[in-house]
């Protein structure tokens, strides 16, 4: 019985040892011959396709009527796993396309080794978030994420947005990590374990220590940061803005999903809904309440700030900003409808946003400019990009008949059921505006004159069938939305939520 627990052990982390051995294989290849090195992208590619296959291979281990696992794990190995993991993959998959599309990033031809090492090194923090289920392995994991990535940001070492960038990714992320370790301390030292399941119901149990209600908000504040929830988010818009496009696109999309899914555990497992965080100031807030101010303040910063940008990249930093705003107020909700919802609204953002930054990178590559302003009259000299731009802009908006819509209408639905009436104001009055500031770029496509006469290049026929993977399902899902939902019900019911 014991052999077979250590097996079961063992196959939690499978496709994080998958990644870690094609991370060394890659190294050993940048330091080949260059004819070697050359088919590094097709290797990565090959390492993140093989860890999916097994990832879904080993689902029957997740999907198992009973948890294989100790709950005091520090990581764990179940349904909400494996569907967090299998996007952080699946996502990994689309981010290399990209790289290999990235014309600043395969500008600097002798570093594409490096660019693939730093990738790797990300997904694994990803993977290890997913299953994270001990503060310390959560601490641990986020950092495996954020180092690399605070050089990926400045990879374009020869352009100073993208030096500034890392920089201050570099000094905020820095800046978090001190905060949660020092949040997690405080837990330590008041509860004697670090452990999400040894935290449940603590508010019972210590019902007014300061150190408890001290060490959970900092906390949150650290896995806020990484979430770029307000007002943790002042890094996002300069990174994301300087960052190559391929980057901005693997932390607007992929390091969310990772970063939810552990934030989603923390609060779900760890804290009871009845916790009551020692009665701040006396007002007697639960750990819903201060998510809810958190969502409030979280989308209507991202969306009302949106709306003043004029730098594509920038815009859908905030835009991201206000959807991270939506599934908190999943989150806050509490119910088995709010848990539904982050599962499928990240799906959904995933493909979305993953369109969005590829239509923007195309754009870029033929104008050599990220600015809404020179998209002036592209809807008629890009044709294909524009209607893929129009699916991905009005499925951001949450509008029909896209699946956009859906993702929005299961959050809203959670809310109303837990009578959360004025976040759903909020959150109606957010979709209001950030309808507006996406629909501005759509009448810059196809109501504004360009002042360019220049024939643009044509799209390649690989470039439109990515994007058309992209954004037709987005519409399929539009109208039949049901399997999307039964699959994440499925799952987060094995998964004990």
């Amino acid at each position: 019985m014991e052999m077979t627990n250590q097996l079961n052990y063992l196959s939690t982390l499978i496709p994080e040892y998958i990644i870690i051995f094609f991370l060394m294989v890659i190294v050993f290849m940048d330091i080949s011959k260059e004819k070697i090195a050359a088919k590094i992208p097709l290797v990565a590619m090959s390492g993140i396709f093989l860890a999916i296959i097994v990832a879904v291979i080993f689902s029957g281990n997740f999907y198992s009527t009973e948890k294989i696992l100790d709950p005091n794990a520090i990581f764990v190995n179940d349904g909400f796993a494996f569907i967090f993991k299998f996007m952080v993959l699946a996502s990994s998959l689309i981010m290399i396309y990209f790289f290999r599309h990235d014309e600043e990033v395969n500008s600097y031809k002798g570093r594409k080794g490096e660019f693939y090492i730093l990738f790797y090194s990300m997904v694994l923090g990803m993977l290890l978030l997913a299953s994270a289920n001990d503060l310390i392995s959560a601490y641990v994991a986020l950092e495996v994420l954020s180092l690399p990535s605070y050089v990926a940001a400045g990879f374009l070492k020869r352009d100073n947005r993208s030096s500034e960038a890392s920089l201050k990714y570099l000094l905020f992320g820095s800046a978090a990590s001190g905060v949660m370790l020092f949040g997690i301390s405080l837990i330590m030292l008041s509860v004697g374990s670090t452990s999400f399941a040894s935290l449940t119901g603590i508010g019972t149990v210590i019902p007014a220590d300061v150190l408890v209600v001290m060490g959970l908000l900092f906390i949150i504040g650290g896995f806020g940061y990484k979430i770029s929830m307000v007002p943790f988010h002042f890094w996002a818009p300069d990174v994301f803005e300087g960052s190559p496009v391929s980057v901005t696109t693997f932390l607007s999309v992929s390091s969310k999903i990772a970063g939810v899914a552990v934030f989603a555990r923390f609060v779900l497992s760890s804290i009871s809904p009845e916790l009551q965080t020692a009665g701040i100031l006396d007002l007697g807030m639960n750990i819903n309440s201060i998510l809810v101010f958190f969502s409030i303040i979280t989308m209507t910063v991202g969306n009302f700030t949106a709306i003043f940008q004029t730098n594509m990249k920038r815009l859908l930093a905030y835009s991201s900003i206000g959807h991270i705003g939506f599934i908190v107020a999943a989150l806050a909700c509490g119910s088995e409808n709010g848990m539904l919802a982050i599962p499928t609204y990240l799906l959904i953002y995933t493909l979305m946003n993953f369109g969005a930054f590829l239509v923007i990178l195309l754009i870029k590559s033929r104008i050599n400019s990220e600015d809404i302003r020179d998209y002036k009259g592209l809807g008629y000299k890009m044709p294909f990009l524009s209607v893929m731009m129009v699916i991905f802009m009005v499925s951001l908006a949450g509008l029909p008949p896209t699946a956009g819509f859906w993702a929005k209408f299961y959050v809203f639905t959670a809310i109303m059921e837990s009578k959360l009436y004025l976040l759903a104001i909020a959150a109606i009055f957010n979709t209001v505006v950030a309808v507006f500031y996406y629909f501005r770029i759509l009448k810059t496509l196809y109501f504004e004159k360009s002042d360019s006469e220049e024939v643009l290049p044509i799209l390649s026929t690989g470039n439109k069938t990515v994007l058309a993977l992209l954004g037709v399902p987005l519409l399929i899902l539009g109208i039949y939305f049901s399997p999307v939902i039964e699959l994440a019900r499925e799952t987060l019911k094995i998964a004990g939520f």
